[in-house]
């Protein structure tokens, strides 16, 4: 995970880059951006892993899927990201409000289970990556490739935008030397849509208050409680890290 120290460090460079215009591309008062979320394949890939034959029903899941999207928002101002779904269009993907203060170091995450909604609050903990020398034009930005430490499957890539060295991303990840402008998930990819566009005025940023209060561990196990589809609905791997979940309310997925 990366030091909570230079994660502040790098918080605070990127400030003074604002502050200095050396970006050319912020308003003081911070930006916002788009991001498109799209399914991997993930529920038809664990039945080919398992040589096991769909029935009719997941092979029209699975075609749902690959013709859905959600669009998300993200916005940046003074040390705040706020990162949530805005429209879906098909099956409905991560639907997760996340909210992140680097200064305090803490993140709220307002999760939705079983039609239920519960609010976590959690140490601001990013994962441990390893950058990677291969680069990818992606939304008109040279990226760079850093990918889960230790990670052999690829389950977490991220692209990340050294032109903007802000350590911030879609579904609440960063930890990175310049934005994420792609992330690849275990079960979704995040992929921005359009550029950086300035704040005019200071947004009101703050944690999501829905839900019932619950720690991660709490959360985790509550879905654990539940068989089946929590898989997909957890949104969370084995590590810890989000997988970015899809929400399927009726769909045994255990193989």
């Amino acid at each position: 995970m990366m030091n909570r120290g230079i994660m502040r460090g790098m918080v605070l460079m990127f400030a003074l880059l604002l502050c200095s215009g050396g970006t050319g591309l912020f308003a003081q008062y911070g930006f916002e951006c788009t991001y498109v979320g799209r399914d991997n394949g993930y529920l038809e890939k664990a039945y080919k892993k398992e040589k096991k034959e769909m029935d009719p029903l997941m092979e029209m899941l699975t075609k749902k899927l690959a013709e859905s999207k959600t669009i998300y928002k993200l916005v940046f101002s003074e040390g705040k990201v706020l990162f949530r779904a805005v429209h879906s269009e098909g099956v409905k993907m991560n639907s997760q409000t996340i909210f992140y203060d680097m200064n305090l170091q803490t993140k709220w995450t307002e999760e939705t289970f079983m039609e239920k909604s519960f609010l976590v609050e959690e140490p601001l903990v990013q994962p441990e990556w390893e950058i990677r020398e291969e680069t990818r034009m992606i939304a008109g930005r040279l990226c760079s490739k850093a990918v889960l430490k230790g990670d052999t499957s690829n389950s977490l890539v991220a692209w990340f935008s050294p032109e903007t060295p802000l350590p911030i991303g879609p579904a609440g990840l960063g930890g990175l030397p310049g934005i994420i402008v792609q992330l690849e998930m275990l079960m979704m990819t995040y992929t921005m849509q359009e550029d950086l566009k300035p704040l005019e005025s200071a947004p009101e940023l703050a944690p999501p208050t829905k839900g019932t209060k619950v720690t991660r561990e709490e959360y985790l196990e509550i879905m654990k409680k539940k068989k089946g589809d929590a898989a997909v609905k957890s949104g969370f791997q084995e590590n810890g890290v989000p997988s970015g979940g899809i929400q399927i309310q009726t769909i045994d997925i255990k193989l």
